[in-house]
Protein backbone atom coordinates (compact mmCIF):
# COMPACT_ATOMS: atom_id res chain seq x y z
CA UNK A 1 0.00 0.00 0.00
CA UNK A 2 1.30 3.42 -0.85
CA UNK A 3 1.51 6.47 1.34
CA UNK A 4 -1.45 8.80 0.99
CA UNK A 5 -2.72 12.07 2.42
CA UNK A 6 -5.28 11.98 5.22
CA UNK A 7 -8.09 14.45 5.70
CA UNK A 8 -5.89 16.30 8.21
CA UNK A 9 -3.25 16.84 5.51
CA UNK A 10 -0.68 14.42 6.97
CA UNK A 11 1.03 11.84 4.77
CA UNK A 12 0.63 8.23 5.92
CA UNK A 13 -0.19 4.71 4.81
CA UNK A 14 -2.89 4.52 2.23
CA UNK A 15 -3.43 5.18 -1.42
CA UNK A 16 -1.28 7.54 -3.49
CA UNK A 17 -2.42 11.21 -3.47
CA UNK A 18 -5.09 11.97 -5.99
CA UNK A 19 -4.20 14.23 -8.93
CA UNK A 20 -6.26 17.10 -7.50
CA UNK A 21 -4.56 16.93 -4.12
CA UNK A 22 -1.12 16.61 -5.65
CA UNK A 23 -1.83 19.58 -7.87
CA UNK A 24 -2.92 21.61 -4.85
CA UNK A 25 0.23 20.73 -2.96
CA UNK A 26 2.45 21.69 -5.87
CA UNK A 27 0.62 24.92 -6.73
CA UNK A 28 2.63 28.12 -6.38
CA UNK A 29 1.10 31.20 -4.69
CA UNK A 30 -0.85 33.36 -7.13
CA UNK A 31 0.89 36.63 -7.92
CA UNK A 32 -1.42 39.14 -9.60
CA UNK A 33 0.01 40.67 -12.79
CA UNK A 34 1.54 44.12 -12.48
CA UNK A 35 -0.84 46.80 -13.65
CA UNK A 36 0.82 50.21 -13.75
CA UNK A 37 -1.18 53.27 -12.81
CA UNK A 38 -2.77 55.05 -15.77
CA UNK A 39 -0.59 57.71 -17.28
CA UNK A 40 -1.83 61.08 -18.52
CA UNK A 41 -2.66 61.16 -22.21
CA UNK A 42 -3.68 63.93 -24.60
CA UNK A 43 -7.17 64.15 -23.07
CA UNK A 44 -6.46 62.83 -19.58
CA UNK A 45 -5.96 64.39 -16.19
CA UNK A 46 -2.87 64.13 -14.03
CA UNK A 47 -3.99 60.77 -12.57
CA UNK A 48 -4.89 59.33 -15.97
CA UNK A 49 -8.65 59.71 -15.52
CA UNK A 50 -10.88 61.45 -18.09
CA UNK A 51 -11.89 65.05 -17.36
CA UNK A 52 -15.38 65.92 -16.16
CA UNK A 53 -18.05 66.64 -18.75
CA UNK A 54 -20.28 69.74 -18.52
CA UNK A 55 -23.22 67.43 -17.78
CA UNK A 56 -21.46 65.85 -14.82
CA UNK A 57 -20.48 69.28 -13.52
CA UNK A 58 -24.05 70.59 -13.69
CA UNK A 59 -25.29 67.51 -11.81
CA UNK A 60 -22.64 68.18 -9.16
CA UNK A 61 -23.75 71.79 -8.80
CA UNK A 62 -27.33 70.63 -8.33
CA UNK A 63 -26.20 68.13 -5.69
CA UNK A 64 -24.57 71.02 -3.82
CA UNK A 65 -27.90 72.85 -3.86
CA UNK A 66 -26.59 75.45 -6.29
CA UNK A 67 -28.97 77.07 -8.74
CA UNK A 68 -27.31 77.43 -12.13
CA UNK A 69 -28.76 78.70 -15.40
CA UNK A 70 -26.92 77.58 -18.51
CA UNK A 71 -27.08 79.28 -21.90
CA UNK A 72 -25.85 77.58 -25.09
CA UNK A 73 -24.21 79.62 -27.85
CA UNK A 74 -21.58 79.40 -30.61
CA UNK A 75 -18.06 78.72 -29.36
CA UNK A 76 -16.18 81.79 -28.12
CA UNK A 77 -12.42 81.99 -27.76
CA UNK A 78 -11.72 85.63 -26.90
CA UNK A 79 -13.14 88.33 -24.70
CA UNK A 80 -14.07 90.27 -27.83
CA UNK A 81 -16.18 87.38 -29.14
CA UNK A 82 -17.88 86.99 -25.79
CA UNK A 83 -18.89 90.66 -25.69
CA UNK A 84 -21.61 89.87 -28.22
CA UNK A 85 -23.27 87.71 -25.56
CA UNK A 86 -23.05 90.33 -22.84
CA UNK A 87 -26.45 91.80 -23.60
CA UNK A 88 -28.13 88.38 -23.42
CA UNK A 89 -26.54 87.32 -20.14
CA UNK A 90 -26.85 89.63 -17.12
CA UNK A 91 -24.23 89.67 -14.38
CA UNK A 92 -20.43 89.85 -14.29
CA UNK A 93 -18.59 88.62 -17.36
CA UNK A 94 -15.08 87.39 -16.80
CA UNK A 95 -11.83 86.43 -18.44
CA UNK A 96 -9.69 83.66 -17.04
CA UNK A 97 -5.91 83.32 -17.15
CA UNK A 98 -4.10 80.04 -16.54
CA UNK A 99 -0.69 81.07 -15.20
CA UNK A 100 2.46 79.45 -13.85
CA UNK A 101 5.80 80.57 -12.47
CA UNK A 102 9.26 79.19 -13.25
CA UNK A 103 8.93 76.56 -10.51
CA UNK A 104 5.65 75.24 -11.90
CA UNK A 105 3.31 76.74 -9.30
CA UNK A 106 -0.02 77.37 -11.02
CA UNK A 107 -2.93 79.76 -10.69
CA UNK A 108 -6.21 80.38 -12.47
CA UNK A 109 -6.99 84.09 -12.33
CA UNK A 110 -10.60 85.14 -12.84
CA UNK A 111 -10.99 88.84 -13.57
CA UNK A 112 -13.60 91.22 -14.92
CA UNK A 113 -13.75 90.81 -18.69
CA UNK A 114 -12.38 94.31 -19.38
CA UNK A 115 -9.64 94.22 -16.76
CA UNK A 116 -6.08 94.56 -18.05
CA UNK A 117 -3.92 92.56 -15.67
CA UNK A 118 -0.39 93.65 -14.79
CA UNK A 119 1.40 90.30 -14.56
CA UNK A 120 4.50 91.80 -12.93
CA UNK A 121 2.47 93.29 -10.11
CA UNK A 122 0.40 90.13 -9.84
CA UNK A 123 3.55 87.99 -9.55
CA UNK A 124 4.54 89.99 -6.49
CA UNK A 125 1.05 89.72 -5.00
CA UNK A 126 1.02 85.95 -5.44
CA UNK A 127 4.58 85.42 -4.26
CA UNK A 128 5.48 83.85 -7.59
CA UNK A 129 9.05 82.66 -8.09
CA UNK A 130 10.19 84.55 -11.15
CA UNK A 131 7.87 85.98 -13.74
CA UNK A 132 4.42 84.67 -14.53
CA UNK A 133 3.76 83.03 -17.88
CA UNK A 134 0.80 81.29 -19.48
CA UNK A 135 0.51 77.53 -19.01
CA UNK A 136 0.75 75.32 -22.08
CA UNK A 137 -2.23 73.61 -23.68
CA UNK A 138 -0.98 70.22 -22.46
CA UNK A 139 -0.60 71.49 -18.89
CA UNK A 140 -4.05 73.06 -19.06
CA UNK A 141 -5.61 69.70 -19.96
CA UNK A 142 -3.54 67.74 -17.44
CA UNK A 143 -4.45 69.92 -14.46
CA UNK A 144 -7.80 71.54 -15.33
CA UNK A 145 -9.20 69.22 -17.99
CA UNK A 146 -10.21 71.92 -20.46
CA UNK A 147 -8.99 73.30 -23.77
CA UNK A 148 -7.98 76.87 -24.59
CA UNK A 149 -11.08 79.05 -24.74
CA UNK A 150 -12.84 77.08 -22.01
CA UNK A 151 -10.74 78.14 -19.01
CA UNK A 152 -13.03 78.66 -16.03
CA UNK A 153 -12.88 78.57 -12.23
CA UNK A 154 -15.34 75.66 -12.45
CA UNK A 155 -12.52 73.58 -13.95
CA UNK A 156 -10.98 73.06 -10.51
CA UNK A 157 -13.21 69.96 -10.23
CA UNK A 158 -10.58 68.38 -12.48
CA UNK A 159 -7.63 69.43 -10.31
CA UNK A 160 -7.24 66.03 -8.66
CA UNK A 161 -3.91 66.95 -7.06
CA UNK A 162 -5.05 70.38 -5.85
CA UNK A 163 -2.15 72.00 -7.63
CA UNK A 164 -3.94 75.10 -8.97
CA UNK A 165 -4.75 78.12 -6.79
CA UNK A 166 -7.84 80.17 -7.66
CA UNK A 167 -7.37 83.96 -7.68
CA UNK A 168 -10.41 86.23 -7.93
CA UNK A 169 -10.45 89.86 -8.99
CA UNK A 170 -11.67 91.88 -6.00
CA UNK A 171 -13.69 93.96 -8.47
CA UNK A 172 -16.04 90.98 -8.89
CA UNK A 173 -17.30 91.42 -5.35
CA UNK A 174 -19.74 94.11 -6.40
CA UNK A 175 -21.62 91.70 -8.68
CA UNK A 176 -24.24 89.31 -7.33
CA UNK A 177 -24.34 87.16 -10.46
CA UNK A 178 -21.27 85.72 -12.23
CA UNK A 179 -20.98 84.01 -15.63
CA UNK A 180 -18.54 81.18 -16.34
CA UNK A 181 -18.10 78.40 -18.88
CA UNK A 182 -19.12 74.99 -17.50
CA UNK A 183 -15.94 73.41 -18.99
CA UNK A 184 -17.08 74.13 -22.57
CA UNK A 185 -16.86 77.45 -24.42
CA UNK A 186 -20.13 76.71 -26.20
CA UNK A 187 -21.98 77.17 -22.92
CA UNK A 188 -22.16 79.85 -20.23
CA UNK A 189 -23.50 79.19 -16.75
CA UNK A 190 -24.73 81.93 -14.43
CA UNK A 191 -24.27 81.43 -10.69
CA UNK A 192 -24.69 83.73 -7.73
CA UNK A 193 -21.50 84.93 -6.07
CA UNK A 194 -22.21 82.98 -2.83
CA UNK A 195 -22.91 79.83 -4.83
CA UNK A 196 -19.67 80.03 -6.79
CA UNK A 197 -17.72 80.58 -3.58
CA UNK A 198 -19.52 77.61 -2.03
CA UNK A 199 -18.56 75.50 -5.04
CA UNK A 200 -14.90 76.47 -4.67
CA UNK A 201 -14.94 75.59 -0.98
CA UNK A 202 -16.63 72.25 -1.68
CA UNK A 203 -13.99 71.53 -4.33
CA UNK A 204 -11.19 72.23 -1.80
CA UNK A 205 -10.08 75.34 -3.69
CA UNK A 206 -10.75 78.33 -1.41
CA UNK A 207 -9.98 81.45 -3.46
CA UNK A 208 -7.50 84.22 -2.96
CA UNK A 209 -8.92 87.72 -3.55
CA UNK A 210 -6.54 90.13 -5.26
CA UNK A 211 -6.52 93.74 -6.41
CA UNK A 212 -5.64 93.43 -10.09
CA UNK A 213 -3.82 96.51 -11.33
CA UNK A 214 -4.14 97.58 -14.93
CA UNK A 215 -1.18 97.39 -17.26
CA UNK A 216 0.96 100.41 -18.05
CA UNK A 217 0.08 102.11 -21.38
CA UNK A 218 3.06 100.55 -23.17
CA UNK A 219 2.73 96.78 -23.09
CA UNK A 220 4.89 95.68 -25.99
CA UNK A 221 3.94 92.69 -28.14
CA UNK A 222 1.38 90.39 -26.58
CA UNK A 223 1.92 86.65 -26.34
CA UNK A 224 -0.89 84.30 -27.22
CA UNK A 225 -2.46 83.12 -23.97
CA UNK A 226 -4.77 80.38 -22.80
CA UNK A 227 -7.46 82.66 -21.53
CA UNK A 228 -11.16 82.56 -21.97
CA UNK A 229 -14.05 84.88 -21.38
Amino acid sequence: MGRGVGVDGRVGPGTEPSESIATTLDRKPHVPPHRPHPTPGPDRLLDGSPPWTPERLLVYLEALGITARTHRHPAVFTVEQAQALKGELPGAHTKNLFLRDKKGTMWIVTALYDRAVDLRRLAGTLGARGRLSFGSEARLMRYLGVRPGSVTPLAVVNDVGRKVQVVLDRGLQRYELWNAHPLDNRMTTALSQPDLLRFLEASAHPPLWADLVEDAPHQGPRRRSHRAP
